[in-house]
């Protein structure tokens, strides 16, 4: 079985694919928003898919870390360069999920865990 090699900084844990569907003008390019997203810190893969089909019509494909990147800050540079998500129910909701992953991943990467076999401070001292 072969891995991957991952980007460094890019941790394999924390690790998430995501596809959104683009709302382009004909003829607009993407190209300058695809290399300022590809060189955050954290991105391992950045692609659009722009075949002539219905169904994969302008497809952002991206890989990265989410412990130091999120779908909002990508957002941001897409928005940026004038380059908008599609307004359809499928990919709102698609949008809110990997808001959501992306938080609880970056909460996760920075728990702490502690021993539940110890006693907690104060309660022996009685």
């Amino acid at each position: 079985m072969t891995t991957k090699q991952l980007r460094q900084g890019v941790s394999s844990a924390n690790r998430v694919v995501r596809n959104l569907k683009l709302n382009t003008r004909p003829g607009q390019d993407v190209s300058e928003a695809l290399r300022e997203i590809d060189e955050l810190p954290g991105m391992d893969e950045v692609s659009v898919d722009s075949k002539t089909g219905d169904e994969k019509k302008n497809v952002l494909h991206l890989a990265y870390d989410a412990s130091r990147i999120s779908i909002q800050g990508i957002e941001a540079i897409l928005s940026s360069h004038d380059i908008a998500l599609s307004d359809d129910w499928w990919t709102r909701f698609k949008e809110k999920q990997y808001r959501f992953t992306d938080q609880n991943v970056k909460d996760n990467a920075a728990y702490v865990p502690s021993c539940c076999n110890k006693m907690p401070p104060g309660a022996g001292s009685k």
